[in-house]
Order: C-alpha cells, then sequence, then structure tokens
C-alpha cells in the first residue's frame, strides 16, 4: 500500500464484471431453493417425520452457512494481515459474505421452531419439564433457553451483518476513489471485527450444533467448525475461480499463483482440521467420560481402536484422503485437478456436518438413511441440501450486481499482478 495510485487490471472491464451475466439468475434461484425447502417441510409433516426434516434443515443450514462465514473470516483476514496478494480474489469473498442476509433468513423458521417446540424435537433442552429434572442440565437450563437461544442468535446475526457492511461498503468505496484511507480504515476496523466474529463464531457453533447433544462438551468445537469454514469457503472459492475463468472471466487479475496460494491455504486446513479433530477425539478416548464418550458411541458401532465407524470414514475421507491427494505442488498448481479436489471437499464438508448433526436425532440411523416417520431415506435431506444450495447461488448470483469482480482501483492491485510463490 505505498501508493496511492489508482491501479487497474489490464483486463477488459466487460471481464471483471459479472453482473449483467448472473444476477438474472438470482431470482430463479432464489425461489427454486425456496420451493424446494417448502416441499421438504410439507413432507416431512406429512409422514410424521417432522424432528427428521428438522435435523436436515439445520444440518444444511450450517453447511450452506459456513461458506459465507468463511468468505467474511477470509475479507477480515486480508485486511487484518495486508494480505496483498489475495487482493484480486478478495471481492470473490466479500461477494460470498454478501449473502449474509439470506442467511439470516434462512435461520428464522429455526428460531421460530425454537420458540414454539416444548417437545425437544430438535434441541433435546426444549423440552423443559425434562430439563429442569435432570440433575445435568439443570444447571444449564438458564442459557439452554429457547429465548436466550434467539437473542444469542440475533447478537451473533448482527455482529456478522455490521462486519459484512463495513468492509464490501469500504472496498466499493475503493473501486471509485483508489483511496489509501480507505483501506488504512479497514485494517483498523478488521482487528476488532475478527475479536468479535472469533467471539459470535464459537457461540454458534456451542448453541447450533453443541447444544443438539446438550450433556455432551468440547472447548474446541468452536474452532472445529471454523476450521470446516474456512476449508468449505476456500473449496467455494476454487470452484468460483474455475467457473469464472473457464468462462474468460478474470484470467488476467488471477494468476496461477493466486490459485497455488488458495490449494496451500486449503491443504493448511485440511490439516488443522485433522489435528484439531484428533485432538478433541484423543482428549476424550483418553479422559473416557461417559458424558463425553457418548458423542463418538452415538456415531456408529465401536471398531479396532475404538474408533466407530462413521468416525473413522470421517478421519479417512476428511483428512487423509485429500492429504495425500493434493499435496504435490504440481497438482496445486493445476486448476483443473483442484477444481475436483475443492468439489470433493465440499462433499466431504457436507459429510462432517452429516456427522454432527444427524446422530443426534433420537431415531435408528446407518448409512443407509435415517429413520424416522415413513420418510423415504435422504429424502428429505437431498431436498434441504439442493434447496439451500440454490438459495446460496441466488444470494452469491444477486451479490454480483453492479460490482467488479476484482477492486480494481486497490492500490495493491500492482502487488497482487507481480507478486511470486517461492
Amino acid at each position: 500500500m505505498a501508493t496511492a495510485a489508482t491501479t487497474t487490471t489490464d483486463a477488459a472491464p466487460e471481464e471483471l464484471s459479472a453482473g449483467t451475466t448472473f444476477s438474472p439468475l438470482a431470482g430463479p434461484a432464489l425461489i427454486a431453493g425456496a420451493v424446494l425447502l417448502l416441499i421438504a417441510a410439507a413432507i416431512g409433516v406429512s409422514t410424521g417425520s417432522a424432528a427428521l426434516f428438522w435435523h436436515a434443515y439445520l444440518m444444511n443450514f450450517v453447511y450452506v452457512a459456513s461458506f459465507v462465514i468463511g468468505g467474511l473470516f477470509f475479507t477480515l483476514a486480508c485486511h487484518l494481515f495486508g494480505a496483498y496478494w489475495a487482493t484480486s480474489i478478495r471481492r470473490l469473498a466479500e461477494i460470498v459474505a454478501s449473502a449474509m442476509p439470506v442467511i439470516i433468513l434462512l435461520f428464522v423458521p429455526i428460531a421460530l421452531f425454537v420458540l414454539n417446540d416444548e417437545t425437544g424435537a430438535l434441541y433435546p433442552w426444549g423440552d423443559r419439564a425434562a430439563t429442569l429434572d435432570d440433575a445435568v442440565l439443570k444447571p444449564k437450563a438458564d442459557y439452554l433457553s429457547p429465548k436466550w437461544f434467539v437473542i444469542r442468535a440475533a447478537i451473533i446475526f448482527a455482529v456478522w451483518a455490521f462486519a459484512t457492511r463495513i468492509m464490501v461498503k469500504g472496498s466499493l468505496k475503493v473501486d471509485k476513489t483508489g483511496s489509501v484511507a480507505t483501506l488504512r480504515g479497514l485494517a483498523r476496523w478488521s482487528g476488532p471485527l475478527m475479536a468479535l466474529f472469533a467471539v459470535s463464531l464459537n457461540v454458534a457453533a456451542f448453541d447450533w450444533l453443541m447444544s443438539l447433544d446438550p450433556v455432551w462438551f468440547s472447548t474446541m468445537f468452536g474452532v472445529y467448525y471454523w476450521a470446516g469454514c474456512v476449508l468449505g469457503f476456500l473449496a467455494l472459492l476454487t470452484l468460483m475461480i474455475h467457473f469464472l475463468q473457464s468462462r474468460g472471466m478474470i484470467t488476467q487479475s488471477v494468476r496461477v499463483e493466486q490459485r497455488h496460494d488458495i490449494a496451500k491455504l486449503m491443504f493448511a486446513m485440511v490439516v488443522f482440521w485433522g489435528y484439531v479433530t484428533f485432538s478433541q477425539f484423543m482428549l476424550i478416548w483418553y479422559a473416557n467420560v461417559p458424558e463425553e464418550t457418548k458423542w463418538y458411541a452415538d456415531r456408529g458401532a465401536p471398531a479396532p481402536f475404538g474408533i466407530s465407524s462413521m468416525t473413522g470414514w470421517l478421519f479417512i475421507l476428511h483428512l487423509l484422503i485429500p492429504f495425500l491427494g493434493f499435496m504435490s505442488k504440481r497438482v496445486r498448481r493445476n486448476p483443473q485437478a483442484m477444481a475436483g479436489w475443492a468439489a470433493y471437499l465440499l462433499a466431504v464438508h457436507w459429510y462432517d456436518h452429516y456427522y454432527i448433526v444427524m446422530p443426534t436425532l433420537k431415531v435408528t440411523y446407518s448409512f443407509t438413511g435415517v429413520s424416522s416417520g415413513s420418510a423415504p431415506p435422504f429424502v428429505l435431506e437431498a431436498l434441504c441440501l439442493v434447496g439451500m444450495l440454490l438459495v446460496l447461488i441466488g444470494a452469491i448470483a444477486r451479490g454480483t450486481t453492479r460490482k467488479w469482480l476484482v477492486p480494481i482501483k486497490d492500490p495493491r492491485m500492482h502487488e497482487a499482478l507481480t507478486y511470486v510463490n517461492h
């Protein structure tokens, strides 16, 4: 950020703006996604599978929310650490983070259900009589109450929406002015906002996911969810770049050096996710406290070395295979290969959420599907997944409206376009 020069890329303007191309897709995608979610709800109610529907809805909500949360984190981190190499890809993160209002709307049905559910169909602590009668849960009853659950969620979303607005609005202002002062202001905001983001993300992970089993607890769970958010966003970012470049966009502003750095970050997050996940498992296995080991016992029948089938598959699919798959520099610099690995990681990232959420449904489950009511296996999960993804795609397409795909007057663009990996 040494100069205030109004640097622009060499690409033609029409290659940098995707608003006219993708904005028309927003409405149909949002409507189609909402319709699929309504169909899933109708099937859930008509087949006596309401509990399964709400678990499927929550699972896919936290899955698509993880991309938006990861986009916000990436944007904050770029300003906090002065990451000039990422200047040309930061706008894509801002566009993904701009989907935050839609994520808030998707959470509203969960909040309304929690406020009105007295059976504990989604969160067991929703059954207040049982919670107050339980010696372990009674001390947590004030925290795990529907009212405070919704209030905390409102505060969490307020923090994320505020942070997104500050970062995106400031970045778009630089598009017009090339102002170094505005960028320095964003850098000053990024520190406090990152601290608020860290606290709010931990609370969200505890409330939305860990409290599905209110007896169980892990102080590492917030970091575990954060690692998945960042990894999921980086995989989505890789696919977005591949998609745009396959259509002749941002081919000059996002080079192999940026794609290579994204791949290195993905590799780092695969390893970090494995480190956090194994540490959590190892400490619980070693302590062997019933309230803690139950969480792993619920995730499949015991297998050799005490690792349940679902946990074992998660380690293999989420850690071992990608670790070996794109360890090579040659693979990480290959756009087609990394697009394939990004798609693979998005799939196992979904399985990670299935692993967290679905076993808490108090019915029989297996790899052939969860049994609840008379809904066919995986139908509600699939409808909610496709519906949520369409809503996310619509929100991202809407986010491209009147935006350049790269921050064209950011003074750091020159450094982003000339740096080389070593």
